[in-house]
């Protein structure tokens, strides 16, 4: 972890489809199994396909991770373990079959999460970004049926993210602390490529690069 208090690690152990795999963190001094509470994980099919991908927030206080069970699919969970629980901050109203989810931590601690729906990428089918505060989950993106992607925090709380809006591809810009009954308020949403005509992709299959912040 940043400050250097914690290590995580998955151990994969067992044989004749009796496997254990599980999250771990050692603090120094003990080793902690951080996924006993999570609903026990099937691999007897593919048991070499099972991973986590983690991310620590800046001041080493949670553990983000993910459960990925090969070919691409997740359990739809994006779960904080937060030194003593794990738990899921993930939406139960998520409209489709979860693909990958990504995410970025801001300095202050909150976690921008992006949900990519389905098997394709591809900029015609849903993804919602998501803000989760330390106690709860809010929708940033608000634009169920269209893209958005690349959330990325700058260093003074903004967000930035790329996303398709009146048929578009665009790059907005959240100033972190405008809310608009419990959620961020898409009204203040800079829309930072407004004059600008983004160039053609040769595979436009797949989105563009992801904004991206000096740290000026």
């Amino acid at each position: 972890s940043p400050n250097g208090r914690y290590l995580a690690f998955g151990l994969w152990r067992g044989e004749n489809e009796n496997y254990n795999y599980s999250l771990y963190v050692w603090d120094g001094e003990t080793v902690i199994n951080i996924t006993p509470d999570i609903a026990p994980i099937n691999v007897s099919q593919d048991p070499y396909a099972i991973s986590y991908k983690l991310s620590w927030s800046p001041d080493g206080r949670y553990l983000a991770f993910t459960i990925w069970r090969g070919a691409g699919i997740y359990d739809g969970s994006l779960y904080i373990w937060d030194g003593e629980t794990a738990t899921n901050i993930v939406p139960d109203n998520f409209p489709d079959t979860v693909r990958e989810i990504d995410v970025d931590w801001s300095p202050d601690g909150r976690l921008a999460f992006t949900i990519e729906y389905r098997e394709e990428e591809d900029t015609t089918v849903p993804s919602g970004i998501y803000v989760w505060d330390g106690n709860i989950t809010t929708n940033l993106s608000q634009n169920p049926t269209v893209a958005d992607w690349g959330a990325t925090w700058s260093d003074n709380g903004q967000l930035a993210f790329m996303s398709v809006r009146d048929g578009e591809e665009g790059i907005y810009v959240w100033d972190g602390v405008s809310f608009k009954d419990g959620s961020p308020d898409s009204d203040s949403f800079i829309h930072v490529t407004r004059e600008l005509q983004l160039p053609e992709d040769d595979n436009p299959q797949y989105p563009r690069p992801d904004p991206i912040w000096t740290d000026e």
